[in-house]
């Protein structure tokens, strides 16, 4: 059975120890870029380990363009991070000051005292930021040591461009696999344009690599999606076994993968150095903050691309949530549940790309647009809490066709509402 179904059967201990001493090693594009997320120790022990390795890492050709394509992007995210963090402590700050001034007037309460208190913890905390700040010079993306350092070490590692004819071929099969939910791939469905199909583009490149070595795969990556992972109870045990079913079909070879934080152990202990213990706790930190948060980038396409029938195809309100859903949400007003309800569509591709992003965050939108016929709409999000769904922070602005706004609230009462994990959104229409 085993000769059969190679990729059902998860590697040994010394399957396992005889696939690091003979594989290529090959690093995602994420890899690449937290580098500018680590700290300088940090990424100089990942440094090490890619130097020590030597020609035994390879980096795909898509890897290569996916990382210039994002980098400026991330070093700019980066270098304003310290300023956001400290400008965020400052506003929660006021924000607390001015509750809690409300009650000066109570008899039993020191306002003064408890102001006093956390004022110092605050400023604590500023302190720290600022420190950090200090003790951090900015990336600038004319004059970057990083991608300076990384030419160095990949400088022979980087795989050939395909050929335009291999490119467009790939690209059809790309295609094919993710309208047939085949991984890799199929969770970036709703990227925009050929942003879709970079997962499996590398996937492709992957496998002709180990054709051509005939050597087994160790792939690096901080991507945690589902088109990747195998999980148990939430906890990712391995890669999927379809992955590595197809690899060894192909190949004839083992494949395996790490996230970074597992490959800087492994990868350590195989090349007899120190394991770095600041460095692993540091990469799953990083690799954890990047699984939960969308990038400004992202969001902004996210946004552009809502019409009507996105929504549509989202909206997955069961029954039983509206049941428990807040009182403070009048809900004689929306008009046409049932017929709405009816009218759920596929939303596979949508439920994909919010479990791969579990804590979408919520950003401020321009809230002009050239466009003459649109108008304001509201961005709110909610949150279930003791067996109710509550408002979460204050509601965002965003910008929506006329024509999309008014078709979408005399269809649904002005609110479409769009499941993710313990919480949902809400598209309310402006005041």
């Amino acid at each position: 059975m085993k000769n059969l179904f190679p990729g059902h059967f998860p590697l040994s201990e010394d399957e396992l120890s005889e696939l690091m001493q003979k594989a290529i090693f090959v690093l995602d594009t994420n890899v690449l870029l937290n580098m500018y997320r680590y700290t300088e120790p940090s990424r100089e022990h990942f440094f090490e380990i890619i130097e020590r390795l030597g020609n035994r890492v390879s980096i795909p050709y898509q890897v290569a363009s996916e990382f210039f394509d994002a980098r400026t992007k991330v070093i700019q995210d980066q270098n304003k991070a310290i300023d956001l963090m400290d400008k965020a402590i400052e506003d929660s700050h006021n924000k607390l000051k001015n509750e809690l001034n409300q009650f000066r007037k109570h008899a039993h309460v020191d306002i003064a005292k408890i102001l006093g208190e956390i004022g110092q913890s605050f400023n604590e905390a500023q302190a720290e930021i600022r420190r950090i700040k200090e003790s951090r010079s900015p990336v600038k993306v004319n004059d970057d040591p990083i991608l300076h350092r990384l030419a160095h070490l990949l400088a022979n590692c980087i795989l050939p461009e395909p050929s335009q004819e291999d490119i467009e071929k790939r690209k059809k099969l790309a295609a094919e696999r993710i309208k047939k939910n085949v991984p890799p791939g199929f969770a970036d469905k709703n990227k925009p344009g050929d942003r879709s199909h970079g997962d499996v583009l590398i996937w492709l490149e992957i496998i002709a690599l180990s054709q051509e070595k005939k050597l087994p795969i160790v792939f690096v990556t901080d991507d945690v999606k589902d088109d990747w992972w195998l999980r148990l109870d939430g906890q990712i045990i391995g890669p999927l076994p379809a992955l590595r079913q197809e690899f060894h079909k192909c190949t004839q070879q083992s494949f395996h993968m790490y996230q970074a934080e597992n490959f800087i152990k492994h990868a350590a202990e195989l090349l007899k150095i120190p394991v770095d213990e600041e460095a692993l706790s540091e990469a799953a930190k990083v690799s954890a903050d990047q699984a939960r948060a969308w990038s400004d980038t992202e969001i902004a396409l996210f946004l552009e691309q809502l019409t009507l029938d996105d929504m549509g195809n989202v909206a997955e309100a069961r029954r039983s949530m509206w049941d428990k859903a807040s009182p403070q949400i009048d809900w004689k007003n929306v008009a046409g549940l049932d017929s709405y309800l009816k009218r759920q569509k596929d939303v596979d591709g949508w439920r994909a790309l919010f479990s791969a992003n579990p804590r979408l965050p919520l950003k401020r939108v321009p809230t002009e647009s050239s466009e003459p016929n649109s108008r304001q709409a509201v961005l709110q999000q909610y949150f279930l809490m003791e067996d109710k769904f509550v408002p979460a922070g204050e509601p965002k602005w965003m910008v929506i066709s006329k024509e999309d706004e008014d078709s979408l609230l005399k269809a649904q009462g002005g609110i479409v509402f769009i499941e993710q994990l313990g919480g949902f959104f809400a598209f309310v229409r402006s005041p």
